[in-house]
């Protein structure tokens, strides 16, 4: 939104130099070029994961008002995460498939400080609402110390030799948390040790 003088020469565009080129494809209207005194313009943008990724993209906008030249980077809350859909599955059956995906180059795990006090409570939902994954309820009746939760990552690259079909990568995660220590081993694990390492390091950097 404008306020006093008109912006001149506006552009906008999506910048993906900390995740990489190839980990989303998007669709952006485009900006219109001036905008009025007290005016305002929205830009709709649409992204898809095609490529598990760390870090956020940004959103860059410049323009002028008079002689002055701006330009701002403003960060979209487009984190791996939120390609994730949640599984709901029982406790035994979590287990079983993460005691299948129990293979060295399938999992991350870190010990690591937590930012604030942990609250054994609130955590669960802070975590499904995070992740977007859908926590085994029964395993955190039987220990409210340790989340598991489950969900499907979902991307726009096709399967090779399978037409129309889109790659989708199943993810499990796992969160101990020792609130005397303040402190968090997790877990995650995926059929897809880059998957895994970028979902562990989104999920770290939510928690730190």
């Amino acid at each position: 939104k404008s306020k006093g003088q008109a912006m001149q020469n506006i552009t906008a565009q999506i910048d993906c130099a900390e995740i990489g080129a190839n980990a989303l494809r998007s669709q952006m209207q485009t900006a219109q070029p001036v905008l009025e005194a007290n005016g305002q313009f929205t830009v709709r943008l649409m992204v898809e994961c095609m490529t598990p990724f760390s870090g956020t993209p940004s959103f860059d906008l410049k323009f002028s008002i008079g002689t002055q030249s701006y330009a701002y980077a403003i960060p979209i809350p487009s984190i791996v995460t939120k390609f994730v859909e949640p599984v709901q599955m029982s406790g035994a059956d979590l287990n079983q498939r993460w005691d299948g995906m129990s293979a060295p180059q399938l999992q991350v795990m870190e010990v690591f400080q937590a930012k604030n006090a942990i609250n054994t409570v609130a955590m669960p939902n802070l975590v499904a609402a995070a992740t977007k994954m859908a926590v085994a309820q029964d395993l955190l009746q039987a220990n409210p110390n340790v989340i598991m939760a489950a969900g499907t990552l979902k991307t726009g690259t096709l399967q090779q030799g399978n037409p129309g079909q889109k790659i989708t990568v199943g993810c499990l995660i796992k969160l101990e948390m020792n609130p005397e220590r303040q402190a968090y081993r997790l877990t995650v694990r995926t059929a897809i040790p880059t998957v895994s390492q970028h979902v562990f390091t989104t999920i770290k950097k939510l928690l730190t």
